[in-house]
């Protein structure tokens, strides 16, 4: 076989790489790097364990979540 004729084989059993970035609309991409913006914001405030939980809490709330303890306490009474 020459080399031509291994390329060819080449070409035909292996996969092409491809990467999903590539594969994202326009708007997605700039979904995506939004995301990664708040997660990057997110990482900066949140050095410590005790400093990610309370921006959780907060985000949690500003979605309109309800703590279960309070939740449970009202019933209780």
């Amino acid at each position: 076989m020459n080399k031509t004729q291994l390329r060819k084989i080449k070409k035909a059993i292996l996969k092409k790489e491809t990467l999903a970035f590539d594969q994202l609309t326009k708007k997605q991409k700039v979904e995506l790097f939004e995301f990664s913006e708040r997660y990057k914001k997110f990482l900066d405030q949140s050095k410590t364990e005790r400093e990610a939980a309370k921006q959780i809490v907060h985000a949690a709330k500003n979605k309109g979540f309800v703590d279960i303890d309070s939740l449970a306490i009202k019933n209780t009474k």
